[in-house]
């Protein structure tokens, strides 16, 4: 099920900004490095990424930056 980046503006009115993508299924996310009680994570690989460079983050996290990963 998709899900959706919303914001509100100054008068209260709802804005869609985008699709929300999960690490898990985005096209920067690295392969799986590690497991811990069932989570899986793994590296952001994006060029120039708000997440620590060498960090892991869970399949599961998000950021604005996000981009699917087209399955070929």
């Amino acid at each position: 099920m998709p899900e959706w980046i919303i914001t509100c503006d100054d008068d209260g009115n709802l804005i869609f900004r985008g699709t929300l993508v999960r690490c898990g299924r985005c096209k920067w996310w690295s392969k799986p490095v590690d497991e811990v009680d069932g989570k899986i994570y793994g590296q952001c690989e994006r060029p120039i990424s708000a997440i620590m460079p060498n960090s892991l983050v869970s399949s599961t996290w998000y950021c604005g930056d996000g981009e699917e990963e087209v399955q070929e």
